[in-house]
């Protein structure tokens, strides 16, 4: 038998902020828990990739800019 412990990141953005990764441009939403990924900017990766949280940029929350209040 084999047991691995696995720890696992989660990053959460400040108020009005969300998550773009760096690599794509894909917006990640407010909350973002971290492990492998298998596809970047819509295609396959050969090998998965381990995500860390210097891949990733806050940005002014999007569906917020020009919000009539």
């Amino acid at each position: 038998m084999t047991i691995e412990t696995i720890t696992t990141l989660k990053i959460i953005a400040d108020e009005g902020k969300v998550f773009k990764r760096i690599f794509d441009n894909q917006l990640c939403g407010s909350v973002i828990h971290l492990g492998y990924t298998y596809y970047i900017g819509g295609r396959l990766l050969d090998e998965p990739f381990l995500e860390k949280p210097e891949y990733f940029t806050e940005i002014d929350d999007p569906s917020l800019i020009n919000k009539k209040e």
